[in-house]
């Protein structure tokens, strides 16, 4: 659709630019020509101007004349003009009628004007002062195919302007002519290199030692082919467009931009896309066709911009040509509020050297571009010959026309600055003096310890005569970041003598049901849901009992509020202290603050643990600023307090308690002991041998007569004892009916399940190929029948059992017995008793049983098996596993008889893997009844 349009707006633009024509050249333009014995020039009597002061863009313009040909071939145009700007490319077309073959060119076919020097290029983007200005009237040349006879001859022109505040290019065109027949080939070559030899001017990661003479050479093949088109020698261009097109693709594929000077566009030659978060390569320029023109990338608009950006991603790749610190800087623009997300990462693409920060647009215009930067922020430190990437992600439709990453360079820190930063650090120091409250404040005393450090290193750098300029920054840095480590300091409450809103500090903990929220500038507790919480670490600096003061918001009548202090030691919570109030009555509303007052029994001196706690009807409501004043006449009741809890809690754990538990651990882990029957049954006997130590230490505390150890004890005995359900249990193999094994499997594959059926436990959904693995203790070695329940709603099911012992990682199988195909038992719970099943050989000890599942899809459903020993059969166990370790320790040498009539892919524990051997992995298998080793 939107060439359709082009085309038809170029067509009514040809027509009427024919017409002004002839009007404008009398009559030598648009004369038909019956031959070319010499070039041919349209001039025009009058310089054609393209663009007007009044227009501000003309994206597609063309402009048609009439011309006879002596042949068919390709001729060479060439026009001589004059411009305001360089954003103007050119590019010619013919068709025998004006409306038949009436195509817009390709893209690259245009010729470019190239007057840009390095001189010209701005350090900083965005600026109005235009450098793109030829002096000059400049020649370009293209090319066009035409037939023998009349035809038409369309100039097209793609004309662009830099910034809205520049004034509309102009063109005016000197003069166009077509060369002889056989100039085409040198005018099509010269487009080419123009375009190339302004991408090598203008986006710096394309200069190198193979793109050096690239525009030298392009400017020569303009004055030869100016001169005498037949003596051109296009042979250097060539070889030049060939240097820059694998530039560009080293730049598109890998290298990226070298930082390499103080300021570095980034040029907008994509490294990597991920259009709609998936990854995709984007050609250098042009459009991104993954869907819609969402994005578009090009030599368009100055030349070159992202545009129409949206939750779209954007990684470029740049190395750094130098040590040092750096940031970036965006010309871009947008018509929405939006945001750019940008993240600087090494070279493996995962450690982060800057970290995600938000750049804002949002200046109402897409094409109102601002210069912005966060260089406060935004700044990060690279080294030379690294590679980095930058990261950027857009949630908003973004245009942007320019990235630059600038060189933020070294400022050394003088004296005064370090005497101005030394006096900030000691009244820091001064404010957590010991005796202040910000003395109490803080736990862990080290990061301060460190900055008083630091300023008596930095006393001795500053206060010398003449000091060492490098040492003196030294010393700058370090002592800042000194002071920036404080920034992590984790600091408490002070108990408030004053009113605070909610303590104004983030709470040591806090429930669900319970949040903080800004009330003007008055921090409160908010959404105090009934059973919702918050608590506090705090310091208390007076031994008492206190007067609590605070404001209360609430809509509805029965809101409560507790006060809980209490003391941690050795992970033991002593209550010192409890008050709940009255209820209270509405105060008319959420915001409608009425104030409150409860007492708070003893608080003891030091660090403490505030709870508080709201009950009420749904929501509590929202108390604020707290006063906690401490009453006269009670000091030391917080020390009585503590010691009260303390003694109460201690007089729980008496000799005849931990005696009580001491017996209880004994009978619990009876049935665990060497020697009986669950010792074989226990595969890690780490928690029997915790609750052992445990019941040890129990003993000797209260040998010792310390209630605090007999404490400690009794506590490390009761965790201990949680670790029982800890225990995995192997199974005994099941000499009568269980479900199945009453135990989940130890090993189950992806092709089986267990579930409840009736109440019963069963293996369900026993796929094709599915497995189920036990691990067993055997109380017998011989060969066993298995008795067990199936059901299955079609024909064709069959199990097979193998049988098998580890020995380090080594499956030593002892035997494998699969079962005839089974019929179906009506349905899939219809079950029915399977009997007298080979299973084969199971040695005395530790041992695995697998079942494996054969049939149509499902194979059917198991349930309730039993093992019986074969009379007769003593030690079959042990000879198999004999025979199964020298076949091993014999390698591949034997065919596994048992699986001579097999069909399909075994492992060496007999496990069915199929039939398809392409996707196996190294080791041993059997194929098709014999040993293969796959490499």
């Amino acid at each position: 659709m939107m060439k359709q349009l082009r085309y038809l707006k170029s067509l009514a633009l040809a027509v009427g630019l024919l017409t002004a024509a002839h009007t404008m050249a009398g009559n030598e333009l648009g004369k038909p020509v019956t031959e070319f014995t010499e070039p041919s020039k349209m001039m025009l009597d009058h310089p054609y101007t393209l663009l007007g002061p009044t227009r501000t863009l003309l994206r597609y313009e063309v402009l048609t004349f009439k011309i006879s040909a002596p042949a068919d071939g390709q001729y060479a145009v060439e026009y001589l003009v004059n411009a305001t700007g360089n954003n103007i490319q050119l590019a010619t077309t013919a068709s025998k009628t004006i409306t038949d073959g009436y195509e817009e060119p390709d893209y690259s076919s245009f010729a470019h004007m190239t007057t840009v020097t390095d001189e010209d290029l701005p350090e900083i983007v965005g600026e109005e002062a235009d450098p793109f200005v030829p002096a000059e009237p400049v020649y370009l040349y293209s090319s066009v195919n035409l037939k023998e006879g009349m035809n038409y001859v369309h100039v097209w022109m793609h004309v662009y302007w830099r910034n809205d505040a520049l004034a509309p290019q102009k063109v005016q065109f000197k003069s166009i002519r077509i060369l002889p027949e056989g100039s085409g080939m040198v005018g099509d070559v010269a487009a080419r290199a123009s375009q190339k030899a302004f991408r090598v001017k203008y986006f710096r990661s394309l200069q190198d030692a193979t793109t050096a003479t690239m525009v030298s050479n392009y400017e020569a093949l303009v004055k030869a082919i100016n001169e005498d088109y037949t003596k051109a020698d296009v042979t250097a261009v060539l070889a030049d467009i060939a240097a820059a097109e694998a530039k560009e693709q080293e730049v598109r594929h890998g290298k990226g931009v070298i930082v390499e000077k103080d300021s570095t566009r980034i040029d907008l030659l994509l490294y990597h896309n991920e259009y709609n978060n998936k990854e995709t390569m984007e050609p250098l320029g042009g459009y991104d066709e993954s869907g819609a023109y969402e994005m578009e990338i090009g030599m368009e608009d100055y030349p070159a911009q992202l545009e129409f950006t949206r939750n779209n991603y954007f990684t470029y790749k740049f190395t750094a040509g130098f040590t040092g610190n750096f940031f970036i800087q965006y010309l871009a623009s947008s018509q929405n509020s939006a945001t750019i997300d940008m993240t600087v990462l090494a070279d493996d693409s995962t450690t982060v050297v800057m970290p995600t920060y938000k750049l804002s647009t949002g200046n109402g215009a897409w094409q109102n571009y601002e210069l912005m930067d966060k260089r406060d922020v935004a700044k990060f430190a690279m080294e030379e010959g690294k590679t980095y990437f930058l990261h950027m992600y857009y949630n908003q439709y973004t245009n942007v026309r320019d990235i630059l990453i600038r060189h933020l360079p070294k400022v050394y820190h003088t004296v005064e600055q370090l005497d101005s930063l030394i006096s900030i650090a000691e009244n820091v120091l001064a404010y957590y003096d010991e005796g202040s409250d910000g003395y109490y404040a803080v736990e862990d005393k080290s990061l301060l310890i460190h900055l008083g450090e630091v300023v008596d290193e930095a006393y001795e750098v500053a206060f010398v005569s003449n000091p060492d300029p490098t040492l003196v920054d030294e010393m700058f840095e370090k002592l800042q970041d000194a002071l920036l480590a404080l920034d992590n300091i984790k600091s408490l409450n002070i108990i408030p003598s004053k009113s605070v809103g909610a303590f104004d500090v983030t709470a040591f903990s806090e429930s669900n049901n319970c949040s903080y929220k800004m009330d003007g500038d008055i921090m409160q507790l908010d959404n105090f849901r009934s059973g919702g919480y918050m608590i506090y670490k705090l310091y208390n600096k007076k031994d008492a009992k206190y007067q609590v003061d605070f404001e209360f918001a609430h809509a509805n009548d029965g809101a409560k509020m507790q006060f809980q202090f209490y003391v941690i030691e050795n992970d033991v919570e002593f209550i010192c202290a409890d008050a709940t109030s009255e209820e209270f009555a509405s105060t008319g509303g959420w915001q409608v603050f009425e104030p409150k007052q409860m007492e708070i029994g003893g608080v003891p001196a030091g660090y403490v643990y505030l709870k508080i706690t709201g009950t009420g009807p749904s929501y509590v409501g929202n108390p604020r600023l707290f006063t906690f004043t401490p009453i006269e006449g009670t000091e030391g009741a917080g020390a009585q307090a503590l010691a009260d809890a303390k003694e109460a809690y201690y007089a729980q754990f008496t000799v005849e308690s931990v005696n009580s538990l001491i017996e209880e651990a004994k009978t619990l882990i009876a049935p665990y002991a060497l020697g009986t029957e669950y010792d074989n049954l226990i595969e890690d006997r780490t928690p029997i041998e915790n609750i052992e130590a445990a019941i040890a230490d129990a003993e000797a505390a209260i040998a010792a007569d310390d209630v605090e150890a007999r404490t400690a004890a009794y506590l490390a005995l009761q965790k201990a004892m949680q670790g029982i359900s800890k225990l995995k249990i192997i199974n005994t193999l099941p000499t009568s009916f269980n479900y199945p094994f009453d135990l989940a499997s130890y090993d189950t594959a992806s092709g089986v399940v267990t579930k409840m059926s009736e109440g019963l436990l069963q293996l369900d959904s026993f796929k094709d190929g599915g497995s189920i693995v036990y691990k067993v203790w055997n109380t017998q070695d011989a060969e066993y029948e298995v008795e067990f329940n199936f059901a299955h709603a079609n024909d064709g099911a069959s199990l097979e059992f193998v049988t098998y012992v580890m020995e380090d990682t080594v499956e030593l199988v002892c035997s494998t017995n699969k079962t005839e195909e089974f019929e179906s038992t009506g349905g899939w719970q219809s079950f029915l008793q399977k009997s007298n099943i080979k299973v084969g050989a199971i040695p005395q000890g530790h041992a695995y049983i697998r079942i494996n599942g054969f049939g149509p899809s499902y194979v059917g459903n198991m349930r309730s098996f039993a093992f019986t020993p074969i009379a007769g059969t003593e030690g079959a166990g042990a000879k198999a596993l004999a025979d199964a370790k020298e076949e091993w320790a014999n390698g591949i040498n034997e065919i596994a008889v048992s699986y001579r009539n097999s069909r399909g892919i075994y492992n060496m524990s007999g496990q069915y893997l199929g039939t398809d051997n392409s996707k196996l992995s190294k080791g041993i298998y059997i194929i098709n009844g014999k040993k293969v080793v796959v490499k």
